[in-house]
C-alpha cells in the first residue's frame, strides 16, 4: 500500500525517478534470491537476527532484534497512513480519524485471524487484484489520451511547463535517485520478511 501510493505520488511530481524504487526492488530481489538466499538458508536458522547472534553475540543480536523492532513498526505506520488515504478516498464523508481506526482495527483482526500463514493468500489476491487495476488503468489512460503518441505529446508539454524531463530517471537529481536505489536494495536483501519468503 505505502510503496504503491508513495510510488504513484512521486511519478506524478517527478516523473521516472519513482521508478528508482523498482529498480532498487529488482536488484534487492535478484541479489537476495541468487546470492544471499541460498548463504541464508544454508545457516539452518528461521531469522537472520538469529544467523547474526551465532556469529556475533548476544548484544549484536539483541540490538539487531531492536532495530527490526523499529523498522517494522515504521512500517505499519506507513501502511496505515496509506490505507487511511486509500480509505478517505473510497468513503470521502469518513474523516481521517475514523479510517485510521478502521485500518487499525483491520490490522488487529488480520493477526488475529491468520496473520503470516493468511498474508500468504491475500499476497496472491492482492497480486492478481493490482495487476488486473494496472492493465485497466493503463489501456484506459491510453484510451482517454487518445494512444502512445499523444500521450507523450502531453508529457512533453507538461516537461516543458514544469522545466523537468519527466521521462528523466534522474529528477531530483543523481545521488538522491541513486541512493533510493540503494536504501531499497539495502532493505529488500537485509529484511526478515523477505529472506523467510526464500
Amino acid at each position: 500500500g505505502s510503496s504503491t501510493i508513495g510510488t504513484a505520488q512521486l511519478a506524478f511530481v517527478y516523473g521516472n525517478s519513482a521508478l528508482c524504487f523498482h529498480l532498487g526492488a529488482m536488484l534487492g530481489f535478484l541479489l537476495l534470491g541468487f546470492l544471499f538466499g541460498s548463504k541464508i538458508k544454508s545457516q539452518g536458522e528461521s531469522t537472520i537476527t538469529r544467523i547474526v547472534t551465532n556469529e556475533y553475540g548476544v548484544f549484536v543480536g539483541t540490538t539487531a532484534s531492536t532495530l527490526n523492532c523499529v523498522g517494522t513498526f515504521i512500517a505499519i505506520l506507513s501502511q496505515m497512513i496509506s490505507a487511511t488515504a486509500v480509505l478517505a478516498i473510497i468513503v470521502p464523508s469518513m474523516t481521517y480519524a475514523e479510517s485510521l481506526i478502521v485500518t487499525a482495527l483491520l490490522m488487529f483482526f488480520y493477526v488475529l485471524f491468520g496473520g503470516t500463514k493468511a498474508a500468504g493468500l491475500v499476497g496472491l489476491l492482492k497480486l492478481v487484484l493490482l495487476c488486473t487495476a494496472m492493465v485497466t488503468c493503463g489501456a484506459l489512460a491510453l484510451w482517454l489520451s487518445g494512444g502512445f503518441s499523444a500521450m507523450f505529446s502531453e508529457v512533453e508539454t507538461l516537461s516543458a511547463q514544469a522545466g523537468m524531463d519527466y521521462l528523466g530517471l534522474f529528477n531530483r537529481g543523481i545521488s538522491t535517485d541513486l541512493g533510493s536505489i540503494f536504501s531499497v536494495l539495502v532493505g529488500i536483501v537485509s529484511t526478515q520478511i523477505y529472506a523467510q519468503a526464500y
